[in-house]
Order: structure tokens, then C-alpha cells, then sequence
């Protein structure tokens, strides 16, 4: 595979992550009233990815692996969801 393939392989990679973690984020919002962000995270910066831009500062920081980070909005969430969720998604 010559090196544009790998990129555009990789590329397309983020797109579909992406495109799930949307779906997710709305699923969340919409049945369980838990707002949240993903964010793929580079070191110690975390970079929004989807989900709702307008949390304030990060309430609940999830590191789920080395590269996607999950914040949830305090104010709405409830503590036996938010740990339901988090066992599902790690």
C-alpha cells in the first residue's frame, strides 16, 4: 500500500469514528438525558470531536483509551447512567 492510500485509509478511519461517536452522543442525549463530548485526546490537550461544544469547563473528564476522552455535563446526568455508560464504552 503506497503511503496516499495509507493516508486516505486513515482518513477515512476518522470520518466513520467520527460519524459514530455523533450518533452516540445523540442517542445519549435523546434516551437518557446525559449530555456529553468526545474528544480525541493529543497529550494532555483534549480536542473536540462531537457531541455538545457548549459544556462549560469540563464537569467529568473519562479518559476511554490513549486517543478518545468523554466529558459529561454534570448537571445533567445521573450517577447510575453515567457508570452504566462508561462500563459500556470501555
Amino acid at each position: 500500500m503506497i503511503l496516499t492510500d495509507k493516508i486516505s485509509h486513515k482518513i477515512q478511519d476518522s470520518i466513520e469514528l467520527k460519524k459514530r461517536l455523533i450518533t452516540l452522543t445523540e442517542k445519549l442525549k435523546n434516551e437518557f438525558g446525559v449530555d456529553v463530548c468526545f474528544c480525541e485526546i493529543f497529550g494532555n490537550r483534549w480536542s473536540y470531536v462531537s457531541g455538545n461544544q457548549a459544556i462549560d469547563f469540563p464537569q467529568r473528564r473519562i479518559r476511554l483509551n490513549d486517543t478518545i476522552g468523554l466529558i459529561i455535563c454534570e448537571n445533567s446526568s445521573n450517577d447510575k447512567i453515567v457508570q452504566s455508560i462508561m462500563k459500556d464504552l470501555k
